[in-house]
């Protein structure tokens, strides 16, 4: 029993070893996402900047195409521009919006991760106080004598039944006075 319940301490243990690592896994999952989040961030405002450069060159060019100064085929080029420079900064707003989402999922897998991590803890708790349970449980079942010596007046045999109290042998000390 106290093999198995330091065994139980062992495994206990390598639990509590992965539980961590898992957790500092997870963090740096975390970190990572916040990088991308960042970067998809830069990208939209610059998508952003884009656009408004680019819809400014098309209101110049409403004014231009009334006075004949550009081709209709040019104007339709800033329409086209415009357009897609629209489309290009609304993809790069939801892509933030995922880069959020998957950010926060991170974080609560992250604390998931670390509360998987304090119950291996606590089950590293319990299996520390339930070998020592057992350990105590051991040095109850071992008889001692208070000193060392010849055993006589022997009144037991294995497979006997005893009773608390009940003298089972005496002990004649080595040393006569």
């Amino acid at each position: 029993m106290l093999a198995q319940k330091a065994a139980a301490l062992e495994v206990a243990q390598a639990k509590l070893e992965t539980a961590k690592m898992s957790a500092e896994q997870a963090e740096a999952h975390v970190q990572t996402l916040l990088a991308a989040y960042a970067s998809t961030e830069a990208s939209t405002v610059a998508a952003a900047a884009d656009a408004n450069k680019v819809h400014g060159d098309l209101v110049r060019n409403q004014d231009l195409i009334a006075s004949g100064a550009i081709s209709r085929q040019d104007y339709q080029h800033s329409q086209s521009d415009a357009t897609s420079s629209e489309a290009s900064l609304e993809s790069k707003k939801k892509q933030m919006q995922a880069a959020a989402a998957y950010t926060e999922e991170g974080r609560k897998q992250a604390g998931s991760a670390k509360a998987q991590a304090s119950a291996a803890e606590a089950e590293v708790t319990e299996a520390q106080a339930e070998l020592h349970q057992a350990q105590l449980q051991k040095s109850y079942s071992e008889i001692t004598a208070p000193e060392a010596g010849r055993v006589t007046n022997k009144s037991v045999e294995p497979g006997d039944y005893v009773q608390t109290g009940q003298p089972l042998f005496a002990i004649v000390p080595e040393k006569i006075w």
